[in-house]
């Protein structure tokens, strides 16, 4: 089954409020190497982090999530995201 870029783009939000659940928060580059490394069940492919970028941003326009900045050890800002 070759799935549409609007299948992609759900299978990335449900990847991402999964990982939210779990994890309780998450960077961009957390869910990628979380979620872009392992193989959607029935999919010969892992999802995409441009899809994972779409499904965010709709995620975050719809506020089933939120985006906080922090500060790190090292004085560097980064965007956390957590569910709303």
């Amino acid at each position: 089954m070759v799935a549409s870029v609007e299948q992609w783009r759900q299978w990335a939000a449900e990847a991402i409020v999964a990982l939210l659940e779990s994890d309780g928060a998450a960077t961009q580059r957390g869910m990628e190497a979380k979620i872009a490394d392992v193989k959607y069940p029935g999919q010969r492919y892992p999802i995409n982090p441009h899809h994972l970028t779409s499904a965010r941003k709709r995620l975050l326009d719809a506020d089933v999530i939120e985006e906080t900045r922090e500060r790190t050890r090292g004085g560097g800002v980064v965007p956390v995201f957590t569910l709303s």
